[in-house]
């Protein structure tokens, strides 16, 4: 054989060799699916997966319509509770969860923020949710008044989830972090300012006794304790409490908004690692404070594909949220 037939073959050998490897190395070998469909009086669904992991498909009566979408507040030049690139490492952490939730989302800026309220309000409904996880708001969106657009926002039921500090204690801008003295709980809440843990230099709560509506929670895989800035829901009303609670504060609550049609969701702890995941799995199931869950069902997947019918109730707003192992490699939720 010729020297420049040899030279040819040992580069195509080569080649080869480093395809296989890319193959093996850059490509993900794991697949996991879902799907689900309509049947008479009820929904069809399927859940397939290559890996051996269990999965869990929850019918869940929200009791009222919740947007796809996601805004996830995030803006260095604000000023907050905590460092910068400490935040940054939380919001992509939170979006990599989500992602692997399916769940859509858009980072948005003060400005941003306020653009997207604003376009809501001027249509008379909320067409996505929101997340704060600074422990701040803005002065884009809320003044401390009656006003703020925030507010104007939940009356038409917009859907904020927030973490990191006393819901409307701190108002944030370029300069700085102003704290209100009063009145923050009866704005946002309907409830006295006491009800609400509202120390910044707090050491972490951990609470142990299992709140009312734990169960709920359990069913979810979600196991949220942090009560730091908790929830005392003696005056609230239409609501849930699905985490823990200690001293009266609980740690994990959903609340209709007082002055409307909208929804808070309170996770009371500081940000961290171990708790975004948790939040994204409530975000990503479209629990509300009148949930139920209607029907669950549960199995084991090894290299297989699993499923079944579920009924439901023509005049109710269910999502079908399906996930898979602990912690979670897959989710998804379907509207039905």
């Amino acid at each position: 054989m010729k020297t420049g037939t040899l030279y040819v073959l040992a580069i195509a050998v080569v080649a080869f060799m480093v395809a296989g490897q890319f193959l093996a190395y850059g490509a993900n070998p794991y697949h996991t699916s879902s799907d689900s469909w309509s049947v008479e009086g009820g929904i069809g669904y399927e859940v397939s997966s290559n890996t051996s992991s269990n999965y869990d498909a929850l019918l869940i009566d929200t009791g009222i319509s919740v947007p796809d979408g996601l805004m996830i507040y995030n803006d260095p030049g604000y000023v907050s509770h905590y460092d910068e690139s400490y935040m940054s490492e939380k919001t992509e952490l939170l979006c990599s969860e989500l992602s692997l939730r399916n769940v859509e989302y858009i980072i948005v800026d003060a400005e941003q923020i306020r653009a997207e309220l604003e376009e809501d309000i001027s249509n008379g409904s909320a067409d996505t949710r929101l997340i704060i996880q600074v422990g701040v708001l803005p002065d884009t969106i809320y003044d401390g008044g009656p006003d703020s657009l925030i507010l104007e926002w939940l009356e038409i039921g917009g859907i904020l989830y927030w973490t990191g500090y006393t819901l409307g204690c701190g108002i944030s801008s370029v300069s700085g972090v102003y704290e209100r003295e009063s009145g923050y709980a009866t704005d946002f809440l309907g409830i006295p300012d006491v009800d609400v843990r509202s120390d910044p230099y707090i050491s972490s709560l951990y609470a142990t006794e299992k709140a009312a509506d734990y169960g709920i929670g359990e069913e979810l895989s979600v196991m949220y304790n942090d009560s730091t800035f908790g929830i005392n829901t003696q005056n609230l009303t239409d609501f849930i409490s699905i985490g823990f609670t200690s001293s009266g504060y609980d740690s994990l609550v959903l609340a209709k908004y007082h002055g409307g049609d909208g929804m808070i969701v309170i996770f009371g702890g500081k940000p961290a690692i171990n708790t975004i995941p948790t939040i994204a799995q409530v975000i990503a199931s479209k629990l509300t404070y009148c949930s139920e869950i209607a029907e669950h069902d549960s199995g084991k997947l090894f290299h297989s594909v699993r499923g079944g019918t579920m009924e439901t109730d023509a005049s109710k707003t269910y999502s079908l949220y399906i996930y898979v192992g602990t912690p979670q490699i897959y989710a998804r939720t379907f509207d039905c």
